[in-house]
């Protein structure tokens, strides 16, 4: 919970793009994030675009490749 931005990335964001580039655009993904991406927003001023962690935001922003990435 108290990673930064860029530990966040690189624990969460960056492996998911790593195995998004072996699957071919006709691959069935099925991606599981976690229960918290839905979580309660935090007022600004986190530094986690309203997330009230890293890991909540890193999450967020995994889900958002997937779909951007791996469509359909």
């Amino acid at each position: 919970w108290t990673m930064t931005r860029a530990e966040a990335l690189a624990a969460n964001v960056e492996p998911l793009r790593a195995v998004l580039a072996l699957a071919g655009r006709d691959t069935h993904l099925v991606h599981v994030s976690t229960a918290y991406v839905a979580g309660e927003r935090a007022a600004a001023g986190t530094g986690f675009d309203g997330y009230r962690n890293g890991y909540e935001w890193s999450k967020a922003v995994c889900e958002e490749v997937v779909r951007e990435e791996h469509p359909g």
